[in-house]
């Protein structure tokens, strides 16, 4: 089934740009072009899209009307605009209406990759269940800037770690936490780190992207007093969930650089879709009543109040921001381990692995490095499942 993508814009030659990029692929994509919002509803009812892309210089109400009328209508389809930086500097709802919002002028390459992204994880999106929860969050999240400028910096040909650690500096709340993190007992440096370049050489330019993910959506939503003291916690969680991921598949595979920066990275993000769901009406006290109430789980007591539960959401917008499947999949099946093969370790089955010798055994990362069980995951399964019991 091909993927039909509206191209919104009074200026035809952006899509005439992007186009191109899909010139081998019109078994898979099929594209409809228009230049304002007439007759929307129409538009809507008569073509079943996937992706819509909005330009924004169209009259702002026009685009805010015609994107609330989508989110109505067609739920499911992926909402993206490209916008100026006066637009998004208006305070204008256009980061409660979509998913993506790409700055102009458009990178063809930029929207190319993408949209192959969003097809390729599209069973991460199109839940039902996930979308109506999704749908009554506020303000979606979107991805900082800070993400992009390093996005970009890290696939130009002549990486410079230079202009990577400038990049970082102009963000001191975030170099803050970068040092913070790297000085932290989960890294053990015998040496504290002062400057921000040695952190940026040290945590790799993968991870570094992941933090600013985590911190800048920590940062975007307002956390009431009552609950600050369990986001701390959940925040020092993740790192040691992302620590424990890493240190198996390290183990397992030590000279697997890619997986074992994914296994961290997993790890540091598997309960994001805790901090986007703040925006949740009741959230997440509901879920705290409930636990208490029926002894139970908080992912379970999650479950029965919406149909979904944090992982789902955190794989969503995951899945959107176009990181890569095995990182997605390992946040989405961190409480599933029906979904997951135990036979050799993978970053989702490590991930998963991780978390449960955090919160089923509260170890700590010595204590991971001195069991040493082995490349085999099923006995480190094993393992938990004998001494959880005691």
């Amino acid at each position: 089934m091909k993927t039909k993508i509206l191209f919104l814009s009074k200026h035809k030659n952006h899509f005439d740009e992007i186009l191109p990029k899909f010139k081998d692929e019109d078994d898979r994509f099929e594209f409809k072009y228009c230049k304002n919002t007439e007759n929307p509803d129409k538009l809507l009812d008569e073509n079943n899209f996937d992706i819509i892309i909005v330009d924004s210089e169209i009259e702002p109400i026009d685009i805010i009307e015609f994107l609330t009328l989508v989110k109505r209508k067609k739920p499911k389809a992926i909402r993206v605009a490209f916008a100026n930086s006066s637009f998004k500097s208006m305070g204008t709802p256009l980061s409660q209406l979509c998913h993506r919002i790409f700055s102009n002028p458009l990178d063809p390459d930029h929207v190319y990759l993408t949209i192959k992204k969003f097809v390729s994880l599209k069973k991460y999106i199109t839940n039902e269940k996930i979308v109506k929860v999704v749908n009554n969050i506020s303000e979606l999240p979107t991805l900082p800037d800070t993400y992009f400028k390093l996005e970009t910096e890290l696939s130009s040909e002549n990486v410079s770690m230079h202009r990577i650690s400038e990049i970082i500096t102009h963000d001191m709340a975030f170099t803050s936490k970068v040092l913070q993190i790297v000085n932290s007992s989960f890294f053990g440096l015998k040496k504290k780190v002062t400057l921000p370049s040695q952190a940026v050489n040290y945590l790799g330019r993968n991870v570094l992207k992941s933090l600013i993910l985590y911190h800048k959506l920590y940062l975007s939503f307002k956390i009431n007093d009552d609950i600050k003291d369990y986001f701390e916690k959940m925040w020092i969680h993740s790192n040691k969930v992302g620590r424990f991921a890493e240190e198996l598949i390290y183990q397992a595979y030590y000279n697997e650089i890619g997986m074992i920066e994914d296994a961290y990275i997993g790890g540091l993000l598997h309960d994001i879709g805790k901090v986007v769901m703040l925006s949740v009406d009741g959230y997440p006290y509901d879920v705290f009543n409930l636990m208490k109430e029926k002894q139970c789980r908080f992912s379970q007591a999650e479950y029965e109040l919406y149909d979904v539960s944090h992982s789902d959401v955190a794989a969503y917008f995951l899945a959107l921001w176009g990181l890569p499947e095995r990182i997605v999949e390992a946040v989405y099946s961190h409480k599933r381990d029906t979904r997951l093969d135990f036979s050799k370790f993978t970053v989702p089955n490590a991930v998963h692995i991780a978390n449960l010798l955090a919160t089923d055994l509260d170890l700590e990362l010595k204590d991971i490095k001195e069991l040493r069980l082995g490349a085999i995951p099923s006995d480190w399964m094993k393992y938990i499942e004998n001494n959880s019991e005691k």
